[in-house]
Protein backbone atom coordinates (compact mmCIF):
# COMPACT_ATOMS: atom_id res chain seq x y z
CA UNK A 1 0.00 0.00 0.00
CA UNK A 2 2.73 2.49 0.99
CA UNK A 3 4.69 2.13 -2.25
CA UNK A 4 1.55 2.39 -4.39
CA UNK A 5 0.46 5.54 -2.56
CA UNK A 6 3.90 7.06 -3.17
CA UNK A 7 3.86 6.02 -6.84
CA UNK A 8 0.41 7.54 -7.30
CA UNK A 9 1.52 10.80 -5.66
CA UNK A 10 4.64 10.99 -7.85
CA UNK A 11 2.44 10.40 -10.91
CA UNK A 12 0.17 13.25 -9.81
CA UNK A 13 3.19 15.53 -9.28
CA UNK A 14 4.53 14.74 -12.75
CA UNK A 15 1.13 15.69 -14.19
CA UNK A 16 1.39 19.02 -12.35
CA UNK A 17 -1.64 18.39 -10.17
CA UNK A 18 -1.81 20.62 -7.12
CA UNK A 19 -1.75 19.21 -3.62
CA UNK A 20 -5.34 20.36 -3.10
CA UNK A 21 -6.69 18.75 -6.29
CA UNK A 22 -9.45 16.17 -5.87
CA UNK A 23 -7.25 13.38 -7.24
CA UNK A 24 -4.36 14.13 -4.88
CA UNK A 25 -6.70 14.45 -1.91
CA UNK A 26 -8.15 11.03 -2.76
CA UNK A 27 -4.63 9.58 -2.61
CA UNK A 28 -4.04 11.35 0.71
CA UNK A 29 -7.25 9.79 2.04
CA UNK A 30 -5.67 6.40 1.22
CA UNK A 31 -2.44 7.47 3.00
CA UNK A 32 -4.46 8.51 6.05
CA UNK A 33 -6.35 5.21 5.97
CA UNK A 34 -3.10 3.26 5.68
CA UNK A 35 -1.66 5.08 8.71
CA UNK A 36 -4.73 4.19 10.77
CA UNK A 37 -3.42 0.63 11.07
CA UNK A 38 -0.62 2.07 13.24
CA UNK A 39 -2.40 4.92 15.11
CA UNK A 40 -5.44 7.17 14.84
CA UNK A 41 -4.30 10.43 13.21
CA UNK A 42 -6.24 13.50 14.30
CA UNK A 43 -5.98 16.85 12.51
CA UNK A 44 -3.17 17.96 14.80
CA UNK A 45 -1.25 14.68 14.80
CA UNK A 46 -1.55 14.19 11.02
CA UNK A 47 -0.19 17.71 10.42
CA UNK A 48 2.55 16.84 12.92
CA UNK A 49 3.27 13.71 10.90
CA UNK A 50 3.74 15.88 7.80
CA UNK A 51 6.52 17.73 9.67
CA UNK A 52 8.11 14.42 10.67
CA UNK A 53 8.18 13.42 7.00
CA UNK A 54 10.15 16.59 6.27
CA UNK A 55 12.44 16.63 9.31
CA UNK A 56 13.19 13.02 10.30
CA UNK A 57 14.48 9.72 8.97
CA UNK A 58 11.00 9.15 7.52
CA UNK A 59 11.99 11.52 4.73
CA UNK A 60 14.25 8.86 3.19
CA UNK A 61 11.31 6.52 2.58
CA UNK A 62 9.59 9.20 0.49
CA UNK A 63 12.79 10.58 -1.10
CA UNK A 64 13.37 7.11 -2.54
CA UNK A 65 10.31 7.66 -4.74
CA UNK A 66 11.06 11.27 -5.71
CA UNK A 67 13.13 14.00 -4.01
CA UNK A 68 10.20 16.43 -4.29
CA UNK A 69 7.68 14.03 -2.76
CA UNK A 70 8.18 14.94 0.94
CA UNK A 71 7.26 18.61 0.44
CA UNK A 72 4.37 17.80 -1.88
CA UNK A 73 3.03 15.20 0.53
CA UNK A 74 3.37 17.53 3.52
CA UNK A 75 1.30 20.22 1.80
CA UNK A 76 -1.30 17.68 0.69
CA UNK A 77 -1.55 16.26 4.22
CA UNK A 78 -2.03 19.74 5.67
CA UNK A 79 -4.83 20.44 3.17
CA UNK A 80 -6.49 17.10 3.92
CA UNK A 81 -6.24 17.60 7.68
CA UNK A 82 -7.79 21.08 7.50
CA UNK A 83 -10.75 19.92 5.45
CA UNK A 84 -11.34 16.33 6.56
CA UNK A 85 -10.18 15.86 10.16
CA UNK A 86 -11.19 17.22 13.54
Amino acid sequence: AFHQICADLVSAMKRNLSEDSAEVQTIIRRHHGWLKQFWKPTRKSYVGHSQLILDSELRKAYDAHDPLLPEFLALAIQTFAEHELE
